[in-house]
């Protein structure tokens, strides 16, 4: 299905919420007092008669639900006293809502009228107010209180829980996620010098203050709008923070830096993905560096980058899907690779380079469906290398590691999906294989799963040419429209700083027939 995101306001929808914080609880007050109406004792009265005063409760309800914008509805109310009064009947609320946002969870905490009012008002207060400021670090009591009205956007996105309506979604939490994305600068600032923690917490005597993790995985969720060609639309530009340190991350070997790490080996490294985000951003967006810019702007809108199409959850169907654009990128001088994972590139600029032909790079297509893995056995040879099927195991913790981000081993689905693919490269067919692993959810965000797949090409006799064998690893976000994650060459020392390997990003182009960035 594809998702539609209008330019307009959306309707007809649903909504949601969870267990609240201190800090979430404490802006209620907040809220109510920027989105509700004034002192309303203080209406002028001109002594003419009102004609919403001869109509009964619900009329006045059903005129003010045909009122779009929530200013235009204040302001109707500070003029009309019988509205005030319909309007103080938190029903009117409840029906606001299903049909602004998508409806709540089965686990929501949204049950009374009430409850309903409360939660419009908290999530239109952070939609048109934002954290009062750029995010930086996202630790401020007013960015904490906006991540978290935010991920309650997202995880209530594509309910059709009861009391919802049951017309076509319109992909409405989505919208407005994306919406303040753009509008509140939750991602022009990522890895701008104010906002990253340097190798030390201690600076001038004082502790740095680290990053809201929650912070950092909303951003990686927002990938699509980091991707945006039009972002100048909105305020943004191609301006590109810390390009060094994202090159040198995208070439970092798995010893250095782990896709997955935490004691269970389960927790996503969402600062690592956002240097490759950041990375491929570089590359994509800007015109000067010669690179993918003018591959990029030929694509059509619906075969760049789109945001999640389904309810994220855990506990999903398999599934997949089928059409992928993507590219990967490379050094071939050894003198290069050194330069960039040292840090030396902050002073020596080093071209990176892509899977194409041309002097400029390409994206290539891939085709990829699940499989039986019952019909075939996984070739061990690629398990050997891939580690795809061994099971997370309870690592010993260190005194930092106070708790682990994940959940044991045992209380994690334990469902994997294998599929198969083929593609294009240097006008030469290869195959894939591969699974996709399921992982808890990160940071109270359901849905990421594991990639992990072999890029090989096969022999006039059908078998596997071992000499041109290319690693896979990666992580699918929730939604599963894009993969973010390192490829690597087999034959190289696979633990070592001698590591043969760079960056690589797909993406789904299933049935994207309107932008997700509108």
């Amino acid at each position: 299905m594809a998702v539609t995101l209008d330019s307009n306001h959306p309707r007809n929808v649903r909504t949601a919420n969870t267990s609240m914080s201190a800090v979430y609880r404490s802006n209620v007050a907040v809220a109510a007092t920027h989105v509700s109406a004034a002192d309303y004792s203080d209406t002028l009265d001109d002594g003419k008669p009102n004609p919403f005063d001869s109509l009964p409760l619900e009329m006045c309800q059903e005129v003010a639900s045909h009122i779009e914008s929530d200013d235009d509805l204040d302001s109707m109310l500070y003029t009309c006293k019988s509205l005030q009064v319909a309007l103080a009947d938190p029903h009117f609320w409840r029906k606001r809502f299903h049909q602004k946002f998508d409806s709540p969870r089965p686990d929501s905490n949204l049950k009374r009228n009430n409850d309903f009012k409360t939660e419009y008002k908290r999530r239109q207060n952070v939609l048109k107010y934002g954290a009062q400021g750029p995010f930086l670090t996202g630790n401020k009591i007013r960015e904490k209180f906006c991540l978290q009205v935010l991920r309650e956007i997202i995880l209530d996105s594509f309910q059709n829980g009861s009391g919802g309506n049951d017309r076509a979604l319109k992909a409405a939490n989505v919208w407005y996620f994306s919406e303040f994305v753009k509008n509140h600068d939750l991602v022009l600032n990522l890895l701008h010098p104010l906002s990253v923690v340097p190798p030390s917490p201690r600076v001038g005597g004082r502790f740095h203050e680290r990053t809201n993790p929650l912070l950092q995985t909303l951003q990686l969720m927002a990938t699509p709008n980091f991707l945006d060609l039009d972002r100048r639309h909105y305020g943004g530009d191609s301006q590109v923070w810390g390009f060094p340190e994202s090159q040198q991350m995208a070439y970092a070997t798995a010893t250095e830096r782990p896709i997955f790490k935490g004691c269970n080996g389960l927790d996503v490294d969402i600062e690592w993905c956002l240097h490759q985000i950041n990375f491929w951003k570089y590359h994509m967006l800007r015109a000067e560096e010669c690179t993918l810019y003018e591959a990029y702007t030929e694509l059509d809108v619906a075969e760049r980058p789109h945001f999640w199409s389904s309810e994220l959850t855990n506990n999903g169907n398999a599934t997949i899907g089928k059409s992928w654009k993507g590219a990967y990128g490379f050094l071939t001088r050894e003198e290069d690779i050194e330069v960039v994972r040292t840090g030396n590139n902050r002073d020596t600029q080093v071209n990176d380079e892509f899977n194409s032909d041309e002097f400029r790079g390409d994206f290539q297509d891939l085709e990829l469906t699940l499989t039986d893995p019952t019909e075939q056995e996984f070739n061990p040879l690629f398990e050997s290398i891939l580690h795809s099927l061994e099971p997370p195991v309870q690592k010993a913790r260190t005194r930092a590691q106070k708790r682990c981000a994940s959940p044991p081993p045992t209380h994690l689905p334990s469902r994997s999906f294998r599929f198969g693919g083929k593609g294009e490269d240097a006008e030469e067919e290869f195959k894939a294989d591969g699974w996709l692993n399921p992982l808890p959810s990160q940071n109270g965000t359901p849905g990421w799963q594991r990639m992990t797949m072999m890029k090989y090409y096969e022999q006039n006799d059908g078998t596997v040419e071992t000499a041109s064998l290319w690693a896979y690893e990666g992580v699918c976000l929730p939604g599963g429209q894009i993969i973010v994650g390192r490829w690597w060459s087999p034959l190289s020392v696979a633990n070592g700083d001698d590591m043969y390997c760079g960056p690589f990003l797909l993406w789904c182009t299933d049935n994207h027939e309107v932008p997700a960035v509108a």
